[in-house]
């Protein structure tokens, strides 16, 4: 497990080294509809979890930890990893999560578990989408999901600290990360039970795809 994680540090490294012009944010995304739905990182936020549980809910994971943006048009990009839990599972997992989970397990230790999702719900290396909202997580709230807005300035200033790659020029940085928190819905969900955020969010982003279509 530490040479296999080890082994993807290295490569997005290698990545980066390759593809100059990509920017790259931490950050989980999955897509829902047309578009990706993208959390920037935070620390022990549950994102890892909660793209397994939208794999679950029928969505597509196209990452939970590192997110590329191609340069010709800002489109978010699947690298093709599975994603990683930290073992044990939190309480608040209900059991349909559980069971999931457990029939994809794949390399794991005492403290992390690889889960090995189906074509249909993992985003194969190289895939693109386009980012149609950018979501803070907050998972200490309490009683029924809930999305507030946030502010475009509050957002952008999250993807500046979260992108790590250093050889885009800095104002083409700025522009190109100010675009696509134009473009994008922002927000902050706040949750207690991953099963109610994931159901707010395919309703809310289905929703605004499918109209907005």
């Amino acid at each position: 497990m530490n040479v296999i994680r080890d082994i993807h540090d290295v490569f997005f490294d290698w990545f980066l080294e390759v593809n100059p012009h990509h920017l790259c944010l931490h950050g989980a995304a999955v897509r829902i509809g047309d578009g990706l739905v993208c959390f920037p990182s935070t620390h022990k936020a549950g994102k890892s979890t909660l793209c397994v549980a939208f794999a679950a809910a029928g969505q597509t994971v196209y990452c939970d930890d590192v997110l590329p943006i191609e340069p010709r048009r800002d489109y978010g990009m699947a690298m093709g990893i599975a994603p990683i839990l930290r073992m044990p599972l939190p309480a608040h997992v209900g059991p349909s999560l559980r069971d999931f989970v457990a029939a994809r397990k794949g390399r794991a230790n005492r403290g992390w578990c690889y889960v090995r999702l189906g074509q249909d719900e993992i985003a194969p290396f190289g895939e693109h989408a386009p980012m149609r909202g950018l979501v803070f997580l907050d998972r200490k709230s309490r009683g029924q999901a809930k999305l507030e807005p946030v502010s475009k300035e509050e957002m952008l200033k999250q993807l500046i600290l979260q992108n790590f790659a250093d050889q885009v020029p800095p104002v083409a940085t700025l522009d190109r990360l100010l675009s696509i928190t134009q473009a994008a819905q922002c927000c902050r969900l706040r949750f207690d039970r991953i099963t109610d955020a994931v159901g707010l969010l395919i309703d809310t982003f289905a929703c605004c795809h499918s109209s907005s279509a």
